[in-house]
């Protein structure tokens, strides 16, 4: 294939590709040819060219444009994208709140100081519609974290889950006197794996270590399988 020469440098990252090119007609060729090294012709690609240089074009999560042969870039949400994220009402730890990278991530995909406010201000938005009354000062707070002390024997505390509010007056008297306790709430057994089993009485149980009883009812068992058994070879055999 014949590539145009007005076409300069290429990058790939999955389903998206970019190269530098002086009008959109090269661009699209530029493509094409590499299109055509599919020998089931089945690569086709969708030019997104700038309008003019004042034009962002998205690539990935970031919008890049040369102007003025300086290389610009600043954060991106596709249009179809909706504005939702982890709630700021989220049961989610602060240590997970995904708000918290948003940020980071935005300024790292700016080129400068005023592509950043416009790559903060597509952030602001995005949070206030989860919630986030101050999005900014929200990240700035830094969840406090207790100091350990690593030669403290701590034990882990099992409990099964009653409720939220019981988990955290456990929890505070725990902190309150200072144990080195670590408390883990377990579902326990619910009622609708009790009520649900498909198979309860499996491994039936018997209180006392001897019992003629279940013994008895064992033997009875156990005959039945036999004679069920040998009803079913008799048949096979007829």
């Amino acid at each position: 294939a014949v590539v145009s020469t007005q076409s300069t440098g290429y990058g790939r990252y999955i389903d998206d590709a970019y190269t530098v090119a002086t009008s959109e007609g090269s661009a699209q060729q530029f493509f094409d040819a590499i299109g055509l090294q599919d020998p089931d012709q089945r690569i086709s690609w969708e030019v997104d060219y700038p309008v003019s240089e004042d034009t962002f074009t998205p690539f990935l999560g970031s919008a890049v444009r040369v102007l003025n042969g300086v290389v610009e870039s600043k954060f991106y949400r596709k249009g179809t994208c909706k504005d939702i994220a982890l709630h700021h009402w989220s049961h989610h730890p602060l240590e997970i709140q995904t708000a918290r990278n948003f940020y980071p991530t935005a300024e790292q995909s700016s080129s400068s100081a005023e592509l950043l406010e416009q790559s903060f201000e597509i952030v602001d938005r995005l949070l206030v519609a989860n919630g986030y009354e101050n999005p900014r000062e929200f990240v700035k707070r830094r969840t406090p974290r207790k100091p350990t002390n690593k030669t403290e024997t701590r034990v882990c505390l099992k409990l099964p889950y009653v409720s939220e509010t019981v988990s955290c007056e456990i929890r505070k008297f725990i902190v309150r006197k200072s144990l080195p306790i670590d408390l883990v709430c377990t579902p326990g057994i619910k009622l609708r794996s009790v009520l649900c089993s498909s198979r309860p009485e499996d491994k039936p149980s018997c209180s006392r270590d001897v019992c003629k009883i279940c013994r008895g009812l064992q033997a009875e068992e156990m005959e039945k399988k036999k004679v069920g058994e040998e009803e079913k070879k008799k048949k096979k055999k007829k």
